[in-house]
């Protein structure tokens, strides 16, 4: 019957296509799971420079240059902490 052979050709389509989702959802997942992972490389990086830095054993002009704006920073915080430090106590 040509009812039931439509049927049955829409329904493998389907099928086919919510296999296909399913392939490209794990796809999806494995491309964020190593996204996070580069991620993650980025800060450890980051970390090793910056101690590099704190030790005086960097010698990289374009990284020192970083490692002066995050001094810069670190500093801003702590004048911060000496404000709400001087609010607190008068």
């Amino acid at each position: 019957m040509p009812i039931l052979d439509d049927i049955s050709k829409g329904l493998k389509q389907g099928a086919e296509k919510a296999s296909d989702a399913l392939k490209t959802l794990e796809i999806n997942q494995d491309i964020s799971r190593l996204e996070s992972s580069i991620t993650e490389k980025k800060m450890a990086l980051g970390d090793a420079v910056l101690a590099l830095h704190d030790a005086k054993k960097l010698d990289v002009p374009e990284l020192k240059i970083f490692c002066a704006e995050v001094d810069a920073i670190k500093a801003q915080i702590e004048e911060k902490k000496k404000l709400i430090h001087t609010i607190q106590n008068d």
